[in-house]
């Protein structure tokens, strides 16, 4: 368990803490998971694609 001032052991919650809105928070964060985790090779290369998201490869051209 951590224990101290919040905004030291949490900073990302203490930052986001501070947004005026929820729907703010909410774009931030789905922003941060497309940078942080859809956007990496390493792990999009094992997700599974299908009907609920599929995926469609861009054409050149």
């Amino acid at each position: 368990m951590k224990t101290g001032p919040f905004a030291e052991h949490s900073n990302q919650l203490w930052n986001i803490s501070a947004v005026p809105s929820w729907s703010k928070v909410n774009q931030g964060l789905i922003r941060m998971y497309k940078a942080e985790c859809l956007e990496k090779f390493p792990v999009i290369q094992h997700f599974k694609f299908g009907s609920l998201l599929p995926i469609h490869p861009v054409t050149s051209g």
